[in-house]
């Protein structure tokens, strides 16, 4: 649906020039709006200094009023009747105010519907301009391309309560318009795009924070009728029932275990709240940031299941996890699922993009060796850490030793292909928390470089735990 919205003179003023004149306001001495201001007046000299040095251009965009076209983002809330606009609304608008003694449209935005009032029929939506026209319309012009009946509806639209044109008018103006003005048409289409983009990254936070919160609303229901007295404590180590109903409540999966390992880091102390998920460790002078995020690509494109990543210097170490079993004769194995190969290649290929010709002399970049990627396995049964603050018990392999290891494979008692896992050379939890905290390992060079395009540029990291470690200080601590 398409709506002319006509805006008053105020509005008009602060969607085309940004603000209005307000020649004897001065902002409070050391303020921050004092400061504002000082930046929004050097950066207007630099440009007038740029023009200055720059000679004109017969490309350049002709202005118009003053002003020149392009995108802008002011909001305004507007009293609508509510039968004409439902709460889920979002249409286009054409923006038209007066402008001298002419009803001009002037900029494209969208109309976003509301909640009701306490005042019966009435509803609070918002118009959001979202693009102003080097050259405004006059309505005049966009009238008379109309038929008679059409006029008339238009009329009754201009004069009449803020509301949607039906959709035959809608298509005789909006034809109208991008006859006299073509490039109105993907203003139009660019503001409709943003607004459902902006719309669908609403609801999905308002539909996670929801969820959540009707959980835990639930929870402390269920458990007291006084919750709301409650003082929130530190999540203490589980109690031995608890782990005794874990271990019966049958196997555990591979997300299970990560995000068990996502909740600890070894001699980092967590913060008492996850925000959004995120759960906060600090150490010294450092941050670290851990989080489980489920059902990406991302695993696809790196083999692995838990990042960690740590800053000055910039390196990645990815871990894959794999569960095991055990027989009746105690021996634990690992029976291949079809993945682990290719996913221990996924990781090799990352590590062979090391770039390790170039010398170094720089003591924290030292790293152990090459290898930054590894494999966990652990048994289902010690999916929970026996002690708060500690990795699941498991036994970390490097990927290079993992590919050879594959080669020779096992015999089970039924005749099946296993593999025996403890009886050769590994890491404890202990030691590779020690690793990855004193940067013996990670990755450098090229390898880097990638892993900064996988994980840096992309905000669908699902499927993956992802950790990163920064300094304290670009956290506002």
């Amino acid at each position: 649906m398409t709506a002319i919205v006509v805006m008053n003179s105020e509005e008009v003023e602060i969607i085309r020039l940004g603000a209005l004149p307000e020649p004897r306001f001065r902002p409070m001495p050391g303020s921050r709006k004092e400061a504002e201001l000082e930046e929004a007046w050097e950066r207007e000299m630099e440009l007038l200094e740029e023009e200055d040095e720059t000679e004109p251009s017969e490309d350049l965009p002709v202005e118009s009023d003053g002003q020149f076209g392009g995108p802008v983002d002011h909001s305004f809330p507007k009293t609508v009747a509510a039968q004409q606009w439902r709460r889920t609304a979002l249409d286009l608008a054409l923006l038209a105010g007066r402008l001298g003694d002419r009803l001009m449209i002037f900029g494209i935005g969208t109309v976003h519907g509301g909640p009701r009032t306490r005042d019966p029929g009435v509803r609070r939506a918002e118009v959001r301009a979202r693009y102003v026209l080097a050259d405004p319309i006059d309505l005049d012009l966009v009238r008379s391309r109309l038929d008679a009946q059409n006029k008339r509806r238009f009329d009754e639209t201009i004069a009449g309560p803020m509301r949607p044109m039906s959709p035959k008018l809608a298509k005789w103006v909006t034809d109208a318009v991008h006859a006299l003005a073509p490039e109105v048409t993907d203003a139009l289409r660019t503001s409709l795009r943003a607004a459902m983009d902006e719309r669908a990254a609403t609801a999905r936070v308002r539909r996670q924070a929801v969820a959540v919160h009707e959980a835990m609303s639930s929870a402390l229901h269920i458990f007291t009728p006084s919750w709301h007295k409650l003082e929130p404590e530190e999540a203490p180590s589980p109690s031995e029932w608890a782990t005794a109903l874990d271990i019966t409540a049958g196997r555990a999966s591979e997300n299970d275990v990560i995000t068990d390992d996502a909740g600890v880091f070894p001699g980092w102390d967590r913060d008492i709240y996850s925000v959004r998920g995120w759960w906060g460790f600090r150490w010294k002078d450092r941050r670290l940031l851990i989080k489980n995020i489920n059902v990406s690509t991302v695993e696809s494109a790196t083999g692995a299941d838990l990042v960690y990543v740590r800053r000055d210097p910039d390196t990645f170490v990815l871990v894959q996890y794999k569960l095991l079993e055990r027989l009746k004769d105690g021996r634990l194995i690992f029976r291949p699922d079809g993945r682990l190969g290719s996913q221990v290649a996924r990781m090799r290929a990352l590590e062979g993009m090391h770039d390790t010709t170039a010398p170094d002399d720089d003591l924290i970049t030292y790293r152990l060796g090459d290898g930054f990627t590894f494999v966990k396995f652990v048994e289902p049964v010690s999916a929970r850490p026996g002690r708060a603050g500690e990795l699941s018990p498991g036994f970390y392999v490097p990927s290079e030793y993992m590919r050879r290891w594959l080669l020779n494979p096992g015999t089970g008692p039924l005749g099946g292909t296993i593999y025996p896992v403890g009886e050769d050379r590994h890491l404890t939890s202990e030691t590779f928390s020690r690793l990855v905290r004193d940067s013996w390992v990670g990755s450098t060079g090229d390898a880097t470089t990638r892993l900064h395009e996988v994980f840096g540029i992309r905000d669908t990291t699902r499927d993956l735990v992802l950790a990163v470690d920064e300094p304290v200080a670009e956290f506002g601590s």
